[in-house]
């Protein structure tokens, strides 16, 4: 068999993390994101129990799993999540990321297209031609909203769109580095919360790291208006965030802000500055 595509399996991803199932579950979500990405960086067989604590659910570095089972438990409601998404909304998809019992790297499997009576007996699997004409449509909305930005306006109903790029941390510590990817990865979560707002995929984002392109060519890879920067200082037990949102048609910087919190409450942080953005996009842009 052919190996699959990461960038396919990150599209793959991204339609889970999008459905109903998922939206709301910021912690699963997270954890999901984490053991995919790790995987496709080469880094499955160090997917550890005592990795997730610390990486995903902010454990401190003594987290014994002993004594804390939260990785299990929330391994096990992730595994019931991903099968209640295959068996609705996601019960079309050729494509399904696996998280088998004991263990905590995902698998990527192929699945046939569903057979004639498993349509009939299932009615959240799409028909053939609903799920092309779907497709279609898919591929037409994301036409549209990379042309976007440069007609100016925005794409559907949406008031304007924004892309989180990766927050820089200067301190060249790994530990700090993922603390910021971890607030990138939240705020994406929670501006994408706001059904007025158009949000890149923290998948897509990422990938403009160290950007050697300008903010509108990024904005307009992405099919955003907005561009999202932010810088981390880590000092002890406190996160320094200053933020700024970019106009990528116009190259022009809007709005700056600087938030503290207790690296212990960074799901407070990631929901305040998404809050305060999201509060300042639509005010700008809705007419």
């Amino acid at each position: 068999m052919h190996a699959i595509d990461p960038a396919e399996i990150r599209t793959a991803l991204d339609h889970v993390l999008a459905s109903p199932a998922f939206v709301n579950a910021g912690r699963l979500s997270r954890m999901l994101r984490f053991v995919v990405e790790r995987t496709l960086d080469g880094q499955g067989d160090q997917l550890k129990e005592y990795v997730l604590g610390v990486e995903v659910f902010d454990r401190p570095s003594e987290y014994d799993p002993r004594l804390d089972s939260i990785v299990r438990v929330e391994a096990r409601r992730l595994r019931s999540k991903l099968a209640e998404y295959y068996e609705a909304d996601g019960a079309g998809d050729l494509l399904r990321i696996r998280l088998a019992k004991g263990g905590y790297t995902p698998t990527f499997d192929r699945v046939s297209a569903p057979d004639a009576a498993t349509v009939r007996s299932n009615p959240a699997v799409k028909r053939p031609i609903p799920l092309a004409l779907a497709i279609a449509g898919a591929v037409l909305l994301a036409a549209a909203a990379y042309v976007w930005p440069t007609l100016g306006r925005p794409a559907s109903d949406k008031v304007v769109t924004v892309a989180v790029l990766p927050f820089h941390v200067f301190s060249g510590r790994d530990d700090d580095r993922r603390l910021a990817d971890r607030l990138a990865d939240g705020v994406t979560a929670e501006l994408a919360r706001n059904s007025a707002l158009g949000v890149a995929a923290h998948t897509s984002a990422s990938q403009y790291r160290d950007p050697q392109r300008s903010v509108g060519d990024i904005g307009r890879a992405l099919g955003v208006r907005v561009v999202m920067e932010g810088t981390t200082h880590i000092d002890g037990p406190m996160v320094r965030l200053e933020v700024r949102l970019v106009d990528a048609t116009l190259g022009r910087k809007l709005w700056v802000e600087e938030f503290v919190a207790q690296s212990a409450d960074l799901d407070r942080l990631e929901r305040t500055v998404a809050e305060a953005a999201a509060r300042f996009l639509l005010e700008r842009y809705q007419r």
